[in-house]
């Protein structure tokens, strides 16, 4: 009785919603929190399932979701809607794990609710604030031959628009607490930084649709290292060739090194010991080698058989088809990315 009562003041104290339900489907309890989400009572909970206390449309994807989680066991995330109390839906993360019954069969569904709506919302006014940049961007380039002093405004305001959208992420990200959240919210800081370190060297330059690919690459992952607390035992070994590159080939190429840095950062020296990671850039014949690399733990086997669903390195796919350009991927000493194009203008 007396660890009966400890679990249920343990779930009243829990400040997000918690449910749990045995393998029909059936509530068989939940706190405080989850109960005053939905706008029921707890007792009026117990003994329903999810068609009997969510709409139609939603009910048939939790039920269909909370039997493929009882099907294979073991844990489960998802991103739905929820109708709250007030009657308007709610963006939530669904956090769901089986547990056994007493008799070692399964036992039913414990699960949690994360509301989410906020981040959505940031989230959609980022890409719209984004959408505008790139409108102005394509204004711009079009009409770069006759009005070149309309151009330099225009880059001025979209580092503007820049830095409000970095400061914008970063306020949003110190807010959360929910760590996959913040950190989605602080990469997608970097990927905007990387833009933004771009746009400043063009505007603070006489020539604003090109430039040195070696000034450009040292600003942006100096700038980018120093993010992280690792950044003080990680060594940057730069062998960049001073090539020009336009703007329009610059950008994807930043916005790559910044996922490939980031991930190494993150992911190469999971033990804190002194690192290093390499970037080099060669030219030759029209062309551009671009070559990151770190002595790290390397890439895992998912990750080189191109079976990872991470959005990085799917990202750094996409903008390398951007270039016309190839990628490869190998484990030397560490992890080592190669991506070579055609260079233009």
């Amino acid at each position: 009785k007396s660890q009966l009562l400890f679990l249920e003041n343990l779930l009243e104290a829990i400040p997000y919603p918690v449910f749990y339900k045995d393998v029909e489907g059936r509530y068989l309890g939940c706190n405080r929190a989850f109960a005053d989400y939905i706008g029921q009572r707890s007792e009026d909970i117990v003994g329903k399932t999810v068609f009997d206390i969510a709409p139609r449309e939603l009910a048939e994807v939790y039920d269909e979701m909370d039997r493929m989680l009882l099907q294979k066991g073991g844990t489960q995330r998802y991103e739905s809607e929820v109708k709250s109390a007030h009657g308007d839906l709610r963006f939530v993360v669904f956090h769901k794990a089986t547990y056994p019954a007493p008799d070692g069969a399964m036992g039913g569904i414990i699960g949690t609710i994360i509301d989410i709506t906020e981040e959505k919302k940031a989230e959609e006014k980022v890409i719209v604030a984004m959408q505008e940049s790139d409108i102005l961007r394509e204004k711009a380039e079009k009409l770069a031959h006759e009005k070149e002093t309309l151009l330099k405004e225009v880059h001025h305001r979209i580092k503007n628009n820049l830095s409000t959208i970095i400061s914008l992420l970063a306020m949003q990200a110190d807010r959360l607490e929910q760590r996959t959240a913040k950190e989605a919210l602080i990469l997608a800081r970097t990927r905007v930084q990387s833009m933004a370190v771009l746009y400043d060297k063009l505007y603070s330059g006489e020539n604003y649709k090109s430039m040195n690919l070696a000034i450009y690459l040292k600003t942006l992952v100096n700038e980018l290292v120093s993010f992280y607390p690792a950044g003080e035992f990680v060594n940057i070994r730069y062998d960049i060739a001073p090539v020009e590159l336009l703007a329009k080939q610059l950008l994807p190429l930043g916005l790559i090194v910044n996922e490939l840095v980031t991930n190494a950062m993150k992911y190469a020296f999971p033990e804190k010991k002194s690192g290093e990671i390499h970037i080099g850039t060669y030219a030759k014949n029209g062309m551009i080698l671009l070559s990151i690399s770190d002595n790290g733990v390397g890439l895992p086997a998912h990750v080189l058989e191109g079976r990872s669903k991470g959005f990085g390195i799917e990202l750094v796919g996409l903008l390398v088809k951007q270039l016309k350009g190839t990628l490869r991927m190998e484990n030397n000493g560490g992890a080592k990315f190669s991506i070579e194009f055609e260079k233009i203008g």
